[in-house]
């Protein structure tokens, strides 16, 4: 399954209406619905899966996929 987010990627959550940002890398993802069998080839909209953030404080935070912004990609 194909996500816009990936394990690796560097990330920003902007919290509240003053617009502070916490920033973290994503360590999983998930389905929000994972009964439903998805092929491989199948492109993952945000509204679908939530990402396991590890933030630059230490904390770990289920968050869901369409809050999140990209700082960076992962690279190989």
């Amino acid at each position: 399954m194909r996500q816009r987010f990936q394990v690796g990627d560097l990330v920003s959550l902007t919290l509240g209406p003053d617009g502070n940002q916490d920033r973290g890398i994503i360590l999983e993802t998930k389905l929000l619905n994972n009964s439903i069998p998805i092929p491989e080839d199948y492109y993952c909209h945000v509204d679908e899966y939530h990402c396991k953030i590890r933030f630059l404080t230490g904390e770990d935070r289920w968050v869901r996929a369409k809050w999140l912004h990209h700082l960076s990609k992962k690279t190989k």
